[in-house]
């Protein structure tokens, strides 16, 4: 699972150049190519957490990605995977919804939400959270920036 996830990942994110200088349609193409393809990136990533793919996490984000939680809380890159990677909670599921991607060059914000299942030793708990998160190209990349949760909720 790793390796096929590894080329998927490979696949959809290299390749992201900027599409600044070009006519309408190029860009309106070139959009549409990186919206495809950090709307990729977000669902694998949202797997890897599930299932604590780690080594695969850390090569989706950049080394100075910060972590915003709802609670208040950031995390740098580190701290956010050792904290996947603890199993004091398990994601049972982390479901997208609402995504709307905007391109601009080597940026990308990205708005959604994700609806939440994790379990712990000490409770089972659905929410759902609102988030903005920003994509760079590095390397030739995309990769994951900076995540901020702006809104959360419990879902009973």
């Amino acid at each position: 699972m790793m390796k096929r996830f590894s080329i998927l990942f490979c696949l959809f994110s290299f390749g992201g150049m900027s599409a600044l200088g070009q006519s309408t349609t190029a860009r309106t193409n070139a959009d549409s190519i990186i919206i495809q393809r950090i709307d990729v990136i977000n669902r694998m990533m949202e797997s890897a957490v599930i299932h604590k793919e780690l080594t695969s996490l850390d090569t989706m984000y950049t080394e100075d990605f910060i972590f915003s939680h709802g609670s208040g809380n950031v995390q740098t890159k580190s701290q956010w995977l050792k904290s996947v990677g603890s199993g004091k909670a398990r994601y049972l599921s982390r479901d997208l919804d609402s995504i709307a991607v905007e391109p601009h060059g080597d940026v990308a914000v990205v708005l959604g939400r994700i609806i939440i299942h994790s379990q712990s030793a000490s409770s089972d708990r659905r929410y759902g959270i609102r988030f903005v998160r920003v994509f760079v190209i590095r390397e030739n990349r995309w990769l994951l920036l900076s995540h901020r949760t702006i809104a959360e909720w419990d879902i009973k």
